[in-house]
């Protein structure tokens, strides 16, 4: 069994060595035109929030989270900006999005989002869910041609 738990700058400070490491995973996948000190920055000024997976008593991943409020209905969202487990718990990432829903729930949230130009993860959330149906679809498709 694991948890998750969200984390102040301090600890984020003790744990920046898991979270960078994620971070440049995660950008490298992702193309993404970051760098994780951006988002340490965006932790300080709690923009969003971290949080560490720990397994056994032993911190095995992180993610980094937000809460989002749509100023027009009122639907409150979770969103996972990042997540990352070490290598060694690679199956873990299956069982974090079920954390995260479980999260989401408790904080009384409307619904959990994520936003990832990989196309693999429709077809890994289906397969993470039994019945092939994981609840999570498409919200918005961006569309973009390069000039």
């Amino acid at each position: 069994m694991f948890e998750i738990v969200e984390i102040d700058v301090p600890e984020l400070r003790r744990h920046w060595a898991l979270f960078e490491q994620g971070l440049w995973q995660i950008i490298k996948k992702g193309d993404l035109d970051i760098i994780p000190a951006d988002i340490y920055v965006r932790c300080v000024k709690k923009e969003v929030h971290p949080f560490v997976v720990i397994k056994e008593s032993e911190v095995v991943g992180m993610c980094i989270l937000r809460t989002l409020v749509d100023v027009t209905t009122g639907e409150k969202t979770l969103f996972i900006d990042h997540a990352y487990t070490l290598p060694a718990h690679n199956g873990l990432m299956e069982q974090l999005h079920h954390k995260i829903i479980e999260l989401g729930k408790k904080m009384e949230m409307d619904n959990v989002q994520f936003e990832s130009m990989r196309k693999g993860w429709f077809k890994l959330l289906n397969k993470i869910y039994a019945s092939g149906k994981s609840g999570w679809y498409p919200k918005h498709i961006l569309f973009q041609r390069d000039l």
